[in-house]
């Protein structure tokens, strides 16, 4: 992890979290794909919309497609600078029937795909994916290290990411009913831990 470590847009604090990333692409439990959706204050969950979702498609050609979402799928609504930072970041926007970019989600164009998409035609390394998954989060949609992190549906997925004891797992609720959404160790105290997590913060007082 010394790529995460020597980046200044992360540092050692997002290591964990690399970790994880790092474990999924190696393992891909869903078959082919890797993702994780970030929750955290600045994202506002309504009518099916929050905060962003990265999905890593490792295809059997040896290409890999990198999704990120888009205005169809965020709230807040990315402005235009977020835009053109995800294509500096090498991501195709959706496009608008006007020809610009699809800042209202119910614009794009037929010939264009709802999510930000980035191809690498020849297989990047896993650190390198990682890192660049990363750094999007962070550059284009402002998420902070102290968020909340969910890695899928696959069965039996939190357990293994549980198991790594990378990350804090939170209690099932209402709306994590399969305590399923993980965050960095200590980043929320006020939140209770799913009971193994909570064993944990209590041994390590």
């Amino acid at each position: 992890m010394e790529n995460i470590e020597q980046n200044p847009l992360l540092g050692t604090d997002w290591i964990p979290l690399a970790q994880v990333l790092k474990f999924l692409n190696e393992n891909l439990f869903g078959g082919y794909r890797a993702s994780i959706h970030c929750y955290g204050d600045r994202f506002i969950r309504r009518n099916g919309k929050g905060g962003p979702t990265i999905k890593v498609d490792w295809l059997s050609d040896g290409s890999v497609v990198v999704f990120a979402s888009a205005n169809d799928k965020v709230n807040p609504p990315l402005n235009e600078l977020q835009f053109k930072k995800l294509e500096f970041l090498g991501f195709t926007a959706p496009r608008s029937t006007a020809g610009g970019y699809a800042l209202n989600p119910d614009e794009i164009v037929e010939e264009s795909n709802s999510w930000f998409v980035k191809i690498y035609e020849n297989a990047p390394s896993i650190a390198e994916v990682v890192e660049m998954t990363l750094v999007c989060l962070v550059v284009a949609y402002g998420v902070q290290v102290e968020g909340m992190f969910y890695f899928g549906l696959h069965n039996g997925l939190h357990e293994k990411v549980h198991a790594l004891d990378l990350l804090e797992r939170y209690k099932a609720h209402d709306g994590n009913p399969s305590a399923a959404i993980f965050g960095l160790k200590g980043s929320h105290p006020e939140i209770e831990l799913h009971e193994d997590s909570s064993r944990k913060r209590n041994n390590d007082k």
